[in-house]
């Protein structure tokens, strides 16, 4: 469930869930920048900080998108009490000061940071260039089903068609 990019590194007490159940390294750089490029089409913009507020349901998976930068919000995205179902991507920082849990894929091109006592759930999965965690215990389980969930919102693109006859 957590893989860093070689020479990154990995501390803290997280609950890992899944197979392997221990952080694994290697030398993949995932284009994460380019991943939310191409699934922020359609999404919910958010321009402002959130507070105590739900993103879909578990049978409604939504796309919700930030760009920090613009507009401008200084130290990035800040979430505090949210719950949510689909793709959560931001270009930019996010800051979790309250309790958070989401179901699905979470994308963050920047600096993720998991304040003190913040009790943060993902099931599905997350990538972030950059974590700071000061908490040292997210909740932090794969979840292939819920990945597959929030990406069965994004509609198909049509690479090639070709009629029998």
């Amino acid at each position: 469930p957590v893989y860093t990019k070689a020479p990154g590194t990995f501390s803290g007490n997280p609950t890992l869930a899944g197979s392997p159940a221990l952080p694994q390294q290697g030398s993949v750089d995932i284009d994460i920048a380019g991943h939310i490029s191409k699934l922020k089409g359609r999404a919910t913009i958010l321009t402002t900080d959130q507070l105590n507020i739900n993103f879909g349901s578990a049978t409604n998976y939504v796309t919700v998108y930030s760009n920090t930068s613009n507009p401008p919000n200084l130290n990035g995205l800040r979430l505090e009490g949210v719950n949510g179902y689909g793709l959560l991507l931001v270009d930019g920082d996010v800051i979790l000061d309250d309790d958070i849990t989401w179901y699905g894929t979470v994308l963050v091109n920047g600096l993720l940071t998991i304040h003190t006592n913040v009790i943060f759930t993902v099931r599905g999965m997350i990538a972030a260039s950059v974590t700071y965690n000061d908490d040292q215990n997210p909740d932090l389980k794969y979840d292939s089903c819920q990945v597959a969930k929030a990406m069965a919102t994004k509609p198909l693109n049509i690479i090639r068609w070709r009629e029998r006859f």
